[in-house]
């Protein structure tokens, strides 16, 4: 029965971002959806992150980032790469932040289902964060391309890329060209 219950609150949330005409209740109703992190939200989420209200916009980014990327897959992925500037640095670097929350317990030997369940799920969410943070690297704004290469310096320590040297050898790769593509470029800045 509370699984039902559960399930109409979502429904309702989700007609309420929507369809309701108050931005403040729209705003609501992503921030609660990003509580529960049902996948039935994704799409609502995904196209309440394109309101007309800024507030709204920012509020449906931010219930959207609480899911795992394994979870919301490609659509938010594609949605995130289109995203500001400042929505890519905050995104980066809260995964920066997380990666060094969750570090200390890939080191511990999982004691439970549960913990083994919760590491394979941080794996796939870090694995598609690397791989968005390799593709701002190229982004025009430069405090995306610096903030994404400080989060991959982190992320690329983590387990499912500690056995996958060839991935870390082309992000370690892509860091060095990036860093010597700002260098250079600094280099011109101080020319001119």
């Amino acid at each position: 029965l509370a699984g039902v219950r559960d399930w109409i609150v979502k429904d309702r949330l989700v007609i309420k971002l929507k369809t309701s005409p108050s931005a403040k209740i729209r705003r609501q109703a992503a921030w609660a959806l990003g509580e529960f992190t049902d996948q039935f939200s994704i799409g609502a989420l995904i196209d309440g992150a394109k309101d007309d209200d800024a507030e709204v916009a920012k509020m449906c980014y931010y219930a959207l980032s609480r899911f795992p990327l394994d979870m919301a897959g490609r659509k938010v992925a594609v949605l995130l790469d289109s995203a500001d500037a400042t929505r890519k640095k905050r995104l980066a670097h809260n995964w920066k932040l997380s990666v060094e929350k969750h570090l200390s317990s890939y080191s511990k030997k999982s004691k439970s289902e549960k913990d083994a369940k919760k590491k394979v799920r941080l794996d796939a969410h870090f694995k598609i964060a690397a791989e968005i943070c390799q593709g701002w690297l190229h982004d025009s704004d430069p405090k995306v391309r610096e903030t994404s290469a400080w989060a991959l310096s982190s992320l690329i320590k983590i387990r499912p890329f500690q056995s996958d040297s060839e991935f870390r050898l082309a992000v370690a790769n892509q860091l060095v060209r990036f860093v010597k593509n700002e260098t250079d470029a600094i280099k011109k800045l101080a020319i001119n």
